[in-house]
């Protein structure tokens, strides 16, 4: 979970990840729990430069496949939003006909994008977007996140081979 999040946190950064911790809950479906598994959870990024991202990662959310970011600098923020986020303050199950019911929805013109690229490269004809480095970032960033919501949240190093119990 959260792949594309910690994906686009290094981009915007432009930075090596270097510390993840967690807070997670299973209460929706607490049964996840027991498989070191979360429904929802605040993940914190620390980059090399001292940056911080936050990410909320979620499963349940009652009224769809909600994005967002925003971008906190020195001079003021920046905020970014998918389609149909509009500018409402509260969003409940009523919202849900603005958001799209899934990743699967909301991803769907990226994923035809992605498999174009992708086929594009195995043809020789050139590499575009993330490169085997950022997915490396990512992926380092999941395992340390994982493991630091199973051992309760403890900042942990990004780049380690943490266990996978």
């Amino acid at each position: 979970m959260a792949s594309h999040d910690y994906d686009a946190a290094c981009w915007l950064f432009e930075d090596e990840p270097v510390e993840v911790s967690v807070a997670r809950q299973a209460l929706v479906y607490p049964e996840l729990a027991d498989l070191g598994d979360l429904d929802n959870a605040l993940v914190t990024i620390r980059f090399a430069r001292g940056g911080l991202a936050v990410t909320h990662v979620s499963r349940t959310s009652p009224f769809g496949h909600d994005i967002r970011c925003e971008v906190v600098g020195t001079e003021g923020s920046v905020f970014v939003r998918g389609p149909g986020d509009g500018a409402l303050e509260v969003i409940d199950r009523t919202d849900a006909i603005r958001f799209p019911a899934d990743y699967r929805a909301r991803f769907k013109d990226a994923y035809v994008a992605e498999l174009t690229a992708f086929a594009r490269a195995c043809r020789g004809e050139g590499l575009a977007g993330p490169t085997l480095e950022d997915d490396r970032k990512a992926v380092a960033i999941g395992i340390a996140a994982r493991a630091s919501a199973v051992a309760g949240g403890r900042p942990l190093e990004v780049g380690t081979d943490w266990p996978w119990p």
